[in-house]
């Protein structure tokens, strides 16, 4: 991904295209693939829905796993046409946030 990181040192942004195009040319033409997509919620709107359709319309046959906030999952379902219960919401525990943090503040 050296075109990736090339472009992210000069503040430069690919488009959704490009970067669908860079994932098939590094897949393999046969056999199983997984692509994972970390961080979904984090792009602007109008880029993850571009983004989802492009997984929708590029890489029907490649299982996808993506990670997000709750509030994109209605744009996950629709676009890429599968049913909520696919998903797995994880909540934090309490105890583990309360330690967490406390461990922090007593870092600062």
């Amino acid at each position: 991904m050296g075109d990736l990181e090339s472009l992210q040192k000069h503040g430069k942004k690919m488009m959704i295209q490009d970067v669908s195009q860079m994932i098939k040319s590094t897949i393999p033409q046969t056999g199983s693939h997984f692509l994972r997509i970390d961080a979904l919620d984090e792009l602007e709107g109008v880029t993850r829905l571009e983004l989802l359709k492009a997984l929708q319309a590029d890489f029907g046959g490649t299982r996808i796993s993506l990670t997000g906030r709750t509030h994109i999952s209605p744009d996950v379902s629709r676009i890429l046409q599968i049913d909520p219960a696919d998903a797995i919401e994880i909540t934090p525990n309490p105890v583990d946030l309360r330690a967490y943090l406390s461990h922090k503040i007593q870092l600062d």
